[in-house]
């Protein structure tokens, strides 16, 4: 007779192991929580580096 070193829980059997989660099934929720504001409080227009091929309209 061949005993099993970690024997299965048989009653889980007819569930698929990749499947996700019955969701009546969830006991809770994550709570979401609003992250912080990345709006820049200030733009400004730069040139571009020299070398990019980016030309100034102002110097054609």
């Amino acid at each position: 007779m061949t005993r099993e070193l970690f024997p299965r829980d048989r009653s889980e059997d007819d569930e698929d192991e990749l499947a996700l989660p019955d969701p009546s099934r969830v006991r809770s929720e994550v709570p979401t929580v609003p992250g912080p504001d990345l709006t820049p409080g200030e733009t400004k227009e730069v040139e571009a580096p020299p070398g990019t091929g980016v030309e100034d309209p102002e110097d054609a």
